[in-house]
């Protein structure tokens, strides 16, 4: 048995949106806002290889203390302007205290998790992946046992602890793709973004959910 997920953003579907329209998540009818025009495919999904500005505004939305986010696609290259998101969880009044979570990639090609309550603050990965492969990342906030876990194609890549839970609360600014400051976007053929809100999900259910 593996969880449900809660939200499902699909970008593998061959379909342009303009500038300030929106795709849905399919399970609990969140939107995501795009700030330019797009044209997603069936087989890249949402391209991006030289842009740092574009980027995709999830609505507000509540997200529990314990999450759970994938993201599906590939890396289609790095952006050397300095540290780029794939996906930035905060609030626009900067309240970030126990809420801030920032999964990214630093200008020399290698994964991140930050947020200001893990105990090292920022993790950094040792290896980079190869860009223009498929890969499979899973971040993993889990408030019963503190722990913050990010798994890459089934496996555990690298992991934190919290110093206190994280805090549940009503977010404003989710943001895919970039920085909330929407000014260093990741390059990205992206498929898919799910989230799984208020579920740790276990080591198992990642690998059955990359092995599927």
């Amino acid at each position: 048995y593996t969880s449900a997920p809660t939200h499902f953003w699909n970008f593998r579907v061959d379909q342009t949106v303009n500038a300030s329209s929106s795709i849905q998540d399919s399970i609990s009818g969140v939107n995501g806002t795009f700030n330019t025009t797009k044209t997603l495919t069936s087989s890249l999904g949402y391209s991006n290889s030289s842009s740092s500005t574009e980027m995709v505004s999830v609505d507000s939305m509540t997200v529990q203390g314990t999450f759970s986010v994938e993201y599906y696609g590939q890396f289609s290259g790095v952006n050397t302007v300095g540290t780029c998101a794939w996906f930035f969880l905060a609030r626009r009044d900067s309240n970030h205290t126990n809420r801030l979570v920032q999964l990214k990639m630093t200008s020399g090609g290698l994964l991140t998790m930050h947020t200001p309550e893990a105990t090292n603050g920022e993790t950094i990965a040792t290896s980079s992946l190869t860009n223009n492969e498929d890969h499979h990342l899973l971040c993993v906030c889990n408030n019963d046992d503190l722990t913050f876990k990010l798994y890459v194609d089934g496996s555990l890549f690298m992991e934190d602890t919290f110093t206190t839970a994280r805090e549940t609360d009503t977010f404003d600014s989710l943001t895919l793709f970039n920085t909330s400051g929407g000014t260093r976007a990741m390059y990205v053929n992206a498929y898919q973004v799910r989230m799984w809100n208020g579920i740790a999900l276990t080591a198992s259910e990642v690998s059955t959910i990359y092995t599927n």
